[in-house]
């Protein structure tokens, strides 16, 4: 298509007050709250889902996931906040349009671009001349350089000229969000030096501190950076774990000396997996990046063997504990299995990448009876039962797996003794952490756990 040799633009119907209006689409974790602190700093927010029950929650005043924080936003800011279904209708009354729908993975672990690329065809539909265009969605480097080709191409206008595309991603962590959206300096790179003043004013006005970057292309590699650097550190412990179970010490001990009083280190402690919407993806998604250098020297990236130990621990664990059933009399099909936590971590709501659902699955698998204990997850599981009361849940089972550390679950392992009466087996799996100063040899259940050593008594091995 011939591309217009038209002078920069400006908005449209530029009247008083609209460059008060913003567009954010997607009201999930990303951008729910952000529209809300936007609403908050004084922008009239049109938020754009395709999801009506959403939206209908959000026109009522209800938050459709657990957010602390969020609830009195909406409550002080909801005449700011607009839901709508309508793209068309938002970006006509607004000057600015950020974009925070998730991607996704396809099973062969390259990334799935398909629904943002529509939402940028629906954009090249409506009039986005003039207008900033901020994309938030975590991407494989070389994405936003490709959707801005991909709007030109459509629409016959030019990145940086016509329309303006930066790349300003979201960091924030399930829990914070609020607190972190205030708080964190934000990241922005841009396909030209006016995209990136309209950016850098826009983010100055939510009153960001802001780091410019030199392209988008740094910019996505900074958020790739951040949750590759996570898993990488996690995994390293998850190794010194596995070194500690063979030779019979306590990872937790281990790494508490190596830290203590030590400023070279700061080892995090071991768990059973890591896991989560970003920790799952997003090591792939830097490895596309990385592939010419794979290719070259013959060996994957640090982050994806972190990666994949991750994944080998929630695999080890299911077969650990199915040999020490055996030991006691149990086959896997008569094994009664109670994971405790399949939130991808501590005290959200939120099961995607879920390894105690991995778990769970690989127990049903290996046809165990499998139910399901989180306090943080309401209404229905599908495919387990969710036990509402932890006495229902702990009885008659003949494991309890902790996946992760929620309030509720410290408050279990407290008191942890009175539970295990109630199970026909009375062995805990702790891949939390929860449990890790008990000494196993005197206590009065099997304990097992991720970076605890082995014990071995009555032809069975205690751990």
């Amino acid at each position: 298509m011939k591309k217009p040799t038209s002078p920069p633009a400006s908005l449209p119907n530029n009247r008083r007050g609209h460059l008060n209006n913003i567009c954010v689409i997607g009201l999930g974790r990303i951008g729910l709250p952000f529209a809300l602190l936007a609403a908050k700093k004084g922008f009239s927010v049109c938020g754009v889902d395709t999801n009506a029950k959403i939206v209908n929650a959000l026109k009522n005043g209800r938050i459709p996931f657990r957010e602390p924080g969020l609830s009195q936003l909406i409550i002080s800011n909801r005449s700011r906040l607009k839901p709508t279904t309508s793209l068309p209708e938002a970006i006509k009354q607004s000057s600015v349009v950020l974009c925070c729908v998730g991607t996704r993975r396809y099973a062969t672990n390259r990334p799935n671009l398909k629904l943002l690329y529509k939402i940028f065809r629906d954009l090249a539909r409506t009039e986005i001349r003039g207008r900033l265009i901020v994309l938030r969605t975590t991407v494989p480097i070389g994405t936003t350089r490709a959707l801005a080709g991909y709007l030109e191409e459509l629409t016959g206008l030019r990145a940086d000229v016509d329309f303006y595309l930066a790349f300003a991603p979201e960091r924030t962590v399930e829990g914070r969000a609020v607190e972190e959206l205030e708080t964190l300096p934000v990241i922005v790179g841009a396909m030209g030096e006016e995209s990136l003043r309209r950016a850098t004013g826009f983010y100055d006005r939510m009153g960001a501190e802001v780091a410019k970057v030199v392209n988008p292309e740094a910019a996505e590699l900074v958020k790739l950076i951040d949750n590759t650097f996570r898993i990488t550190r996690f995994a390293f412990a998850n190794d010194i774990a596995f070194v500690s179970e063979r030779i019979g010490v306590n990872a937790h001990d281990v790494i508490d000396a190596a830290n203590f009083r030590y400023p070279r280190n700061s080892i995090p402690y071991p768990s059973c997996g890591v896991s989560g919407y970003c920790l799952s993806k997003d090591p792939y998604y830097l490895e596309e990046a990385f592939r010419p250098i794979r290719a070259e020297r013959h060996f994957c990236s640090i982050w994806m063997n972190a990666r994949k130990s991750y994944d080998f621990r929630s695999r080890q664990l299911v077969g650990q504990i199915l040999r020490f059933l055996e030991k006691m009399g149990r086959t896997a099909k008569d094994a009664r299995v109670l994971v405790c936590g399949v939130a991808f971590k501590s005290n959200v709501d939120d099961t995607r990448g879920s390894h105690g659902l991995f778990i769970a699955s690989e127990f049903a698998r290996k046809g165990a009876k499998v139910s399901v204990w989180d306090p943080c997850i309401t209404g229905e599981l599908k495919g387990y039962l969710l036990h509402k009361d932890p006495y229902d849940a702990f009885r008659e089972k003949d494991v309890a797996i902790f996946t992760i550390a929620h309030d509720q679950f410290v408050q279990v392992a407290n008191g942890i003794e009175r539970f295990t009466r109630l199970m026909r087996t009375p062995l805990i799996y702790d891949g939390a952490g929860l449990l890790r100063a008990r000494s196993p040899s005197t206590s009065t259940f099997y304990l097992m756990g991720t970076g605890f050593p082995s014990y071995r008594f009555a032809g069975v091995s205690r751990t």
